[in-house]
């Protein structure tokens, strides 16, 4: 798994099926780590809430996510749902106050589809492309 902070202080998250499937049940559980690439782990704790805190420690290089049961558990049905992806894909979470289960102050997660960030479509000219770049191209059919 990788997880990436980027300059905007966003956090990326892509791995494999297998890897979203294994940081699910540690998010849930409320404690653990969860070793990645880029950000040396995933570190989870609970807290009495409300919501989940999400935050890059950079003296220790780890992504802290600290919450209650229920952030955490809806973070870990988030995961299983991106990991489970057949197509490319992703979903964003953010702080909202009115709504989500983010606390103020988390930075923004995107979490990658284990088959791309971005959704295939065929184009017209039969190349199959992710956002606006051609990334594989059908072999010609004779006639």
């Amino acid at each position: 798994m990788r997880v990436e902070e980027f300059s905007d202080g966003m956090v990326d998250v892509s791995g494999s099926a297998a890897e979203f499937e294994g940081l699910a049940p540690v998010v849930a559980r409320g404690e653990g780590r969860f070793e990645t690439e880029d950000l040396a782990a995933v570190e989870v704790r609970s807290d009495a809430g409300p919501r989940l805190l999400v935050q890059v420690v950079e003296q220790r290089r780890v992504l802290l996510l600290v919450g209650d049961r229920e952030s955490r558990a809806l973070l870990a049905e988030d995961l299983r749902s991106v990991g489970s992806m057949t197509d490319g894909g992703h979903q964003h979470i953010e702080y909202y106050e009115d709504f989500g289960y983010l606390r103020k102050g988390s930075a923004p997660l995107v979490l990658n589809s284990p088959h791309g960030g971005m959704p295939q479509h065929e184009t017209a000219a039969g190349s199959v492309e992710t956002g606006d770049r051609p990334v594989l191209s059908k072999p010609a059919q004779n006639g």
